[in-house]
């Protein structure tokens, strides 16, 4: 999920916009775990996230 260009098709069909976030629940090496991801830049078709 925070690869780049993870979330780039989403940007037009969720309206993403600077500030929104996701709250992901993940397996990292099989343990179950919870990400908060925010989006920092939405520019051109490019997504960009932290955590």
């Amino acid at each position: 999920m925070t690869a780049a260009g993870y979330f780039n098709d989403a940007r037009q069909k969720c309206n993403l916009k600077k500030g929104d976030r996701f709250f992901c629940s993940v397996a990292v090496d099989g343990t179950p775990a919870k990400l908060d991801l925010i989006v920092t830049d939405v520019s051109g078709n490019a997504v960009t996230v932290a955590s």
